[in-house]
């Protein structure tokens, strides 16, 4: 998505969609892992303009849809980061590989 939008983007770690059963019968990093880089449980990914926040922020709280603020699209020389408590944080770019 970044890639075609040629945009960067900052994600905050901290926010991701993890189930809490996964949280409590596992390590906090190795479920951390998995929704990184593992592909089989996906959320969809979408992006909202600041113009319209507020219709969003409105159907969020009429429960139209359910939804999770996990970062900010950011410019394309910024590139993609992972966060956590708004500081970088190393990671390995590697996706999931039904080949390997």
């Amino acid at each position: 998505m970044l890639e075609n939008s040629q945009c960067g983007a900052d994600i905050e770690v901290n926010k991701l969609p993890i189930s809490k059963k996964l949280i409590n019968n596992f390590k906090k990093n190795n479920c951390l892992n998995w929704a990184l880089y593992f592909g089989e449980d996906y959320e969809l990914c979408f992006t909202v303009s600041k113009k319209n926040i507020k219709k969003l922020n409105l159907a969020i709280k009429k429960r139209l849809i359910q939804c999770k603020h996990i970062g900010y699209i950011t410019s394309k020389e910024k590139g993609f980061n992972l966060m956590k408590n708004n500081k970088k944080i190393n990671f390995k770019k590697t996706g999931f590989n039904h080949f390997n």
